[in-house]
């Protein structure tokens, strides 16, 4: 994961970034990928019942969700149970749910460049959360850092996060 699909996704994003590819060949990309993590994250072990708990999720208006999988796969695969909302959740869904599962973490990513609405949707998250929250994606979502909120820029945070806590 760390050592192939993330660097190759870069490179990917980069070229789609500098018009060298087409959305479909990104697209194309990102399914067989997608695919192949999903059946790697189906052939790992259930975590224990009492194992600690982290809730992926994407907000409305994020559709890129390789990060999400790969965070899912690398949470189950330290032997947490792993919460997945996938795409596009309502905010209010998630604080409601976020009361009733009660998750140690909460991880989401900001992909589409839009700086001032991440910020409000990370402040409103963390105002109305109980759970640490951690956030990744494009830095250009991120000119201002928020208090209480970890910022991963690469898989290893979020592995070197779980296994720290």
């Amino acid at each position: 994961m760390i050592e192939v699909i993330y660097p190759f996704l870069k490179m990917v994003g980069a070229l789609w970034t500098t018009n060298k590819i087409i959305p479909v060949h990104e697209h194309f990309v990102s399914n067989l990928i997608r695919q192949r993590i999903i059946t790697e994250i189906d052939n790992l072990p259930s975590p224990k019942a009492n194992a600690k708990s982290i809730l992926l999720f994407l907000t409305e208006g994020e559709q890129h969700e390789i990060g999400l999988l790969m965070a899912h796969y690398i949470a189950k695969s330290l032997k947490w149970k792993v919460y997945y909302f996938g795409q596009n959740l309502p905010l209010d869904s998630l604080i409601e749910t976020t009361k009733k599962i009660k998750p140690d973490a909460l991880l989401t990513f900001f992909v589409v460049p839009r700086a001032e609405k991440t910020l409000k949707t990370i402040q409103s998250i963390n105002q109305n959360t109980n759970s640490p929250l951690l956030v990744s994606g494009n830095p250009i979502n991120f000119t201002t850092k928020m208090e209480g909120v970890d910022y991963l820029t690469h898989p290893d945070d979020l592995s070197n996060y779980l296994n720290s806590i």
